[in-house]
């Protein structure tokens, strides 16, 4: 039949006119990229429209083929030639009427890419037969793609598709044989669909269980694998955890049918995911190592992974002992390399560090081997980890250092008043007086380190700020520092801290405080009830409350807690960041606590201020855990208690342009409840002054 008597009978059967039929011609052959020709297109079209095809005919569409880089989504009939990558397993389940299904997939790969082909029922037999094995060429004919779990492309084989193992109509030559059974982790791209790679484990995480969406429990672990070309992090869920049973550090093993995807942790890398087809096998031999070396040590904070660099230690701390929360003690070493550009801290644990320890001076001039990176949140800075294939070498060279005299003293510019900070980035110094100064404390990190803490408030006459001091500076700034002392604190770092909304200072080894003579006016409240608290909150009324700021109000709590309007949440979350576990960044996961977050509003006759607590100080306001009150429920009584109780209340003002009350909303710091006897007395001392 010709093309003309194909029209004619296309128009007869389905009421189309020439020139729809001709768009839908042009459309096709669009579709296909130009592969294929007029003809073709409309032998196609007839055929998609049930228009009856001769057989000569529908054979001779069965030559359009197409190579993997040129299908996109919305194809349809399409034939492509390949060679098989990998095979995965088989499913069954059980259809909405009740009958039971079969998908099975594999992965063919042609000259141009590789693709992921889903077979359905009867189909799923092929990837049975003896001859369907890696290698092997076959060829799809009448395929349609779509969009896969992941939003890559997948060809699907319907009912009026077929797949013809070993075709004979298709030269062999032109297709490559897949002849590299293992990719290198410098060459894994997002373009393939499966990988298997070879390599050492260099670290094993423990498989952690959390609870899904639906209320279920789900299980997910990983490893990280490093080969001579880099490092790359496999993910394995749910069922797929029991894999990497038996697997440590060191081991050298191989890993087949992995996934590619983007790394939820860091978007400029790609992780491999396990699937139900994933094999490991431990292997034999060990992987050479070489990273490239570094231009310079700045240039480090550029890169990723595994890296090497030389410099001139310019530090080394002394060993210490850590506690890990699974109980071991573990030795730790830190030092420090330099060059003109920069220095890293680099970390070695265990049997590393106490080796390090032996060997490392300052001065030295070495050579830093395959050391892997990681970012430090709390300095915004990449730092190095000293692993198990990592060498440090002295070197014979000369390495230039930016020296810095023991007079000369790192200087950034002192600024005009306290309020100014807020406007600054990374360093500061500034003038003040201490108005508060915590208890030194202990915490863990998330290492296992257990340090020492202080906290201490700097104040003016334009407002305050919060200063963090670690491990021995703490403890020495702890024996010297006291109440209404006037400070120079100069080059502190300067961080923003989310959850209170504001400029931070953290100390430093250039950090320096010292006392100084100098007239400095700060605001100093009236001996209160709260006078024993922190100066940097200026005591007012909400009505007076017109600026961004640390404010403290006395006030009742007015307004029934509406818990439909969320006045009330409690939340699984970090107990580290506090995040909701859901969005925790945190490297080692931890067992997530409940968390609460009240809102109330205070009235103080002036006006009334939407007033938010959040964790401890919400449970402080309630008198009760946040996974008590998870537990109940009634709420009622509890919340009732609140009405109309007296607090004062200290934190910061911030912008809220949704409200219906005061356009400013109060996060608290701290508060506490008012006697009203003292505030009775109080109130009479200002009267009888």
């Amino acid at each position: 039949m010709s093309a003309e008597s194909y029209i004619n009978k296309i128009m007869d059967e389905t009421g189309l006119s020439r020139k729809d039929i001709q768009d839908l011609v042009d459309e096709k052959k669009a579709e296909l990229k130009g592969l294929i020709t007029d003809d073709g297109a409309l032998l196609l079209i007839a055929k998609e429209l049930k228009v009856e095809v001769k057989k000569e005919n529908t054979d001779a569409i069965s030559n359009i083929e197409v190579k993997i880089s040129d299908i996109s989504l919305g194809m349809k009939n399409i034939v492509l030639a390949g060679r098989i990558k990998d095979v995965n397993k088989i499913f069954n389940f059980t259809r909405n009427d009740g009958s039971e299904g079969f998908v099975g997939s594999f992965s063919i790969q042609d000259e141009s890419g590789e693709i992921r082909v889903v077979l359905w029922d009867e189909d799923t037999k092929i990837l049975t037969h003896e001859n369907f094995v890696i290698n092997e060429v076959v060829k799809i004919i009448n395929g349609y793609t779509k969009e896969g779990r992941y939003q890559d492309l997948e060809i699907h084989v319907g009912r009026f598709g077929k797949i013809i193992l070993s075709p004979e109509d298709i030269d062999y030559n032109k297709i490559p044989k897949i002849t590299q059974a293992f990719t290198k982790i410098g060459d894994i791209t997002p373009n393939f669909k499966s990988y298997s790679i070879k390599g050492q484990v260099l670290r094993y995480t423990p498989v952690k269980e959390f609870v899904k969406s639906d209320g279920n429990t789900g299980k997910v672990g990983n490893i990280e694998i490093m080969d001579s070309t880099g490092i790359v992090r496999i993910v394995f869920w749910n069922e797929d955890v029991d894999k990497i049973q038996g697997i440590k550090e060191g081991d050298n093993i191989s890993i087949t049918q992995l996934s590619p995807r983007e790394s939820k942790l860091n978007p400029k890398t790609i992780e491999l995911t396990a699937s139900p087809n994933t094999i490991i096998k431990k292997t034999k031999g060990s992987v050479q190592y070489k990273a490239a070396i570094a231009k310079n040590i700045k240039s480090i904070q550029e890169l990723e992974k595994l890296v090497s660099f030389k410099g001139v230690i310019t530090s080394v701390r002394e060993m210490r002992k850590v506690t890990l929360k699974s109980g071991e003690d573990v030795s730790v070493l830190d030092f420090e390399v330099s060059d003109n550009t920069g220095s890293i801290r680099v970390t070695a644990w265990r049997d590393k560090a106490e080796e390090l320890a032996e060997k490392l001076t300052n001065d030295m001039t070495v050579l830093v081997s395959n050391v892997n990176l990681k970012h430090n949140e709390m300095f915004d800075r990449k730092e190095a980890i000293y692993n198990r294939v990592s060498e440090i070498n002295v070197i014979e060279e000369e390495i230039q250092i930016t020296a810095r005299p023991k007079e000369e003293k790192l200087k950034t510019t002192i600024t005009k008043n306290i309020k100014e900070i807020e406007n600054l980035e990374n360093s500061a110094s500034f003038k003040g007086v201490i108005t508060s100064v915590g208890e030194i404390r202990k915490v863990t990190l998330k290492s296992g380190e257990d340090v020492s803490v202080l906290d201490f408030e700097v104040s003016d006459n334009t407002g305050s700020i919060r200063v963090t001091a670690w491990r021995d500076i703490a403890e020495e700034l702890a024996e010297k520092l006291t109440d209404e002392m006037k400070v120079l604190v100069s080059n502190v770092r300067i961080k923003y801290n989310e959850r209170f909304d504001r400029k931070e200072a953290t100390f430093n080894k250039f950090s320096e405080i010292e006392k100084i003579n100098e007239d400095i006016k700060f605001t100093k409240k009236a001996s209160s009830p709260s006078s024993n608290k922190s100066s940097q909150f200026l005591e007012t009324k909400i009505e007076s409350i017109d600026s961004i700021g640390f404010f403290e109000i006395k006030g009742s709590i007015i307004k029934e807690i509406d818990l439909s309007k969320r006045d009330l949440f409690i939340y699984d979350a970090c107990p580290t960041c506090f995040k909701k576990d859901t969005n925790c960044t945190c490297e080692k996961k931890e067992e997530s606590e409940k968390r609460m977050i009240l809102k109330v509003v205070l009235d103080d006759e002036s006006g009334t201020i939407k007033t938010s607590f959040f964790g401890q100080q919400a449970e402080e306001l309630v008198g009760k855990k946040a996974s008590e009150i998870a537990d109940m429920e009634d709420l009622s009584d509890v919340l009732k208690d609140l009405e109309g109780r007296s607090l004062i209340v200290r934190g910061r003002a911030s912008l809220n342009d949704f409200n219906d009350m005061n356009n400013y909303e109060l996060k608290v710091s701290e508060f506490q409840f008012t006697d009203p006897t003292k505030e009775l007395n109080y109130l009479m001392e200002e009267l009888n002054s």
